[in-house]
């Protein structure tokens, strides 16, 4: 894979010294062709482009079948659905090209281009970083770079973790404090995957978020945050004085976001090389699933036991319709998004709709796996006409939310749950493969799979044989 020159060595360069971060087949022209036969139809959408940050200097140049020349971008693009639209980003000498909001790239090294098959009104969006002392975080909001960053303040859910994949972690004086009950860094639960793997972190001081009197006084460089709402960040930072940068802590490995923000990290704390390290190895971990499996028709999957802002009432009926771990198996999730009234991330479902769906493989978050364990034995007669149940495909997976997103668990739930939909087709063990996992995220750590399993609750990743017979 061809590293990217400019992000590694933080300077200027042309359109010709573009270079792809990580390819990925857009489409297979002879799947092109198939698609456009089954889907064109005489309607037609509306396709608009857009650059992130949107104040970058992106030229958009677009092209459909039976044009005699590429049409410059000028705000919108009409198109019949089924249509083959071919867009172009070329991005100024003082911007880096990161991916299209599909993840994907072109191979031209000056020109960025993108396969569309137009489906219906659509924004698509190409990601760049640009070269200037000011850079762009995940909401949007231009951040003055300090000149020096000798100490880091991380606050709110999946900041510290963030931070905890590059070297800057050592730079962390200060992690968020905020009482039991509002949120705040806990270092004695096992849960929380990065406070484990990095146990040093809990001699760090603890600063009480909502204490401007405190922030002030310990002065950081740089303070970190997930807050979502941009006019809290604002004020924040102009009450403080420092530096706010804000993140997306609710994202994961299928949006661009994700990659965006460890590039900008990488450039925020001077380690564009490990940034880049850390999407390439994502990206081919992810490749290395996606790239040699195929959905099994039939085969359907429930997960359930999630915790997302708690765990619900009852922690077998809380699901998750947009579960990443299903995606890149093609396993065909039975609380699936398309289905109406379905919610995205954690939701409460009813033991009704997952009779009627019934699975044919279940895994449950670690997290819930006791009260799913209970649920289950309490409702034998009900549940047993359930095929996952009544055939014990009953799996527990490793901890997926515990204050934001687990990340590395994630990657490693990936793997587990690959292995379980498609066995023999892999030519690693799961063990081995999440220890590789743990080691990309956290280079030199001697926890291992086996340690991080053994800590959290739901004992990791295997077959629940509690489920009845």
């Amino acid at each position: 894979m061809v590293l990217l020159n400019h992000f590694l060595q933080g300077k200027k360069m042309n359109n010709n010294k573009l270079v792809v971060i990580f390819a990925v087949a857009i489409v297979v022209l002879a799947g092109v062709g198939i698609t456009y036969m089954v889907t064109r139809d005489n309607s037609e959408a509306a396709i608009t482009l857009a650059s992130y940050p949107q104040t970058a200097d992106v030229t958009f140049t677009w092209e459909l079948p039976g044009m005699t020349a590429p049409a410059r971008y000028d705000g919108v693009i009409t198109a019949k659905r089924g249509e083959i639209l071919t867009i172009t980003a070329t991005t100024p000498s003082n911007s880096t090209f990161l991916c299209w909001d599909d993840i994907s790239t072109g191979t031209d090294p000056d020109r960025h281009t993108r396969t569309y098959i137009v489906s219906g009104n659509a924004e698509l969006t190409a990601y760049c970083l640009t070269d200037s002392n000011t850079i762009t975080d995940a909401r949007g909001r231009e951040v003055t770079m300090p000149g020096t960053i000798d100490s880091v303040f991380a606050m709110k859910s999946c900041s510290l973790q963030l931070v905890s994949f590059f070297d800057a972690v050592k730079k962390v004086k200060y992690t968020d404090g905020t009482t039991a009950g509002s949120g705040g860094e806990n270092f004695s639960d096992p849960n929380r995957t990065h406070t484990y793997i990095m146990n040093n972190l809990k001699t760090l001081k603890s600063i009480d978020t909502n204490k401007y009197e405190a922030v002030i006084l310990a002065n950081p460089d740089i303070i970190i945050s997930s807050e979502v709402d941009v006019s809290k960040l604002n004020t924040y930072q102009e009450t403080v004085g420092i530096p706010v940068f804000a993140i997306n802590a609710d994202v994961e490995f299928d949006s661009p976001m994700m990659y965006y923000q460890l590039f900008a990290l990488g450039k925020l704390f001077g380690e564009e090389k490990r940034a880049l390290e850390l999407v390439e190895g994502i990206r081919a971990l992810i490749s290395d699933i996606t790239d040699k499996v195929l959905h099994i028709e039939g085969k359907t999957g429930y997960v359930c036991g999630m915790n997302f802002y708690g765990m619900g009432s009852v922690p077998f009926l809380r699901t998750s319709g947009d579960y990443l771990p299903f995606k890149y198996s093609k396993l065909d999730n039975v609380s699936s998004t398309n289905l109406a009234g379905v919610g995205g991330q954690p939701y409460d479902t009813n033991q009704e709709r997952v009779i009627k769906n019934n699975p044919k493989i279940i895994f449950v978050d670690g997290i819930g796996l006791n009260g799913v364990e209970a649920y289950i034995n309490d409702n034998k007669g009900t549940l047993q006409h359930i095929d996952a149940i009544t055939n014990k495909s009953v799996y527990k997976t490793m901890i997926y939310k515990n204050w934001g997103t687990n990340w590395v668990n994630l990657m490693i739930n990936v793997y587990y749950v690959a292995s379980v939909v498609h066995p023999g087709e892999f030519d690693w063990t799961f063990e081995d493969k999440a220890d590789e996992i743990i080691q990309l995220f956290y280079p030199g750590t001697k926890v291992t799979y086996s340690d991080l399993a053994n800590a959290q609750t739901g004992g990791g990743c295997g077959l629940v044989f509690e489920a009845p017979r």
